[in-house]
């Protein structure tokens, strides 16, 4: 090749087979297993945490479990809640055709700088607490809200669901794609005030038992697990 350009290595793997923080276990191993080679030393990579077999195995046990079945109560009275619909520009046609077609699309792009990215990341939630999902979904409840003329809000949400800990599993280091979902319903109160609709999300986001992941049990799992 040309000498005046680094080599590269390509890795191409299927979302199914890997999330964002396996690709990261996956390069950081690459790259050491480089060095020691170039050092002429035998490749040493750190103890792998549990397999994703293991978690599927594990998953399945605790699916059957009363303190996942307690939720079903939360997760069913989650779904019964109503929340508007997204206003339409116009009303849905008889043949979605006849607007579903890429000339009809637009795209609107809204960027914040790096200072507010680093207000957002580090300095907000170093002075109350609030992490990053809860200024972002406060953000999207109000605007919505705005919009529909509501004051209730769905969506559905994504966890990176390594935890482990429910299961007595160590995932730190496990390759595979763990992400979960699960939905929440969102309610301002009559406080609109970015600090007054924070606190208001933040406690029902607190609400949610084990970070959602027993929605997806209870869903796909819990009937087979008895």
């Amino acid at each position: 090749g040309d000498d005046t350009h680094d080599d590269l290595v390509l890795l191409a793997i299927h979302h199914l087979a890997v999330d964002a923080i396996a690709l990261g276990v996956l390069v950081e191993e690459l790259a050491q297993s480089y060095r020691q080679l170039a050092a002429g030393t035998p490749v040493q990579l750190p103890e792998p945490s549990a397999g994703y077999r293991a978690w599927a195995m594990a998953l399945a046990v605790y699916a059957g479990e009363e303190r996942v079945h307690r939720e079903a109560r939360f997760w069913s009275e989650m779904l019964a809640t109503q929340a508007p619909l997204l206003p339409t520009d116009v009303p849905r046609p008889s043949n979605l055709d006849e607007i579903n077609r890429e000339g009809t699309t637009a795209r609107v792009t809204v960027a914040i700088t790096p200072d507010e990215t680093a207000a957002l990341l580090r300095l907000k939630p170093a002075a109350d607490g609030s992490q990053i999902n809860d200024l972002l979904l406060t953000a999207l409840a109000l605007t919505i809200c705005e919009w529909c003329g509501h004051d209730t809000m769905r969506v559905g949400l994504e966890g990176h669901g390594r935890d482990g800990a429910a299961v007595g599993l160590d995932l730190s280091r496990s390759v595979g794609w763990f992400t979960s979902y699960y939905p929440a319903v969102l309610k301002l109160g009559a406080d609109r005030t970015p600090t007054g609709a924070l606190e208001a999300v933040r406690a029902q986001l607190q609400r949610i038992p084990q970070r959602g992941i027993g929605y997806g049990l209870l869903r796909y799992l819990a009937g087979e697990a008895g």
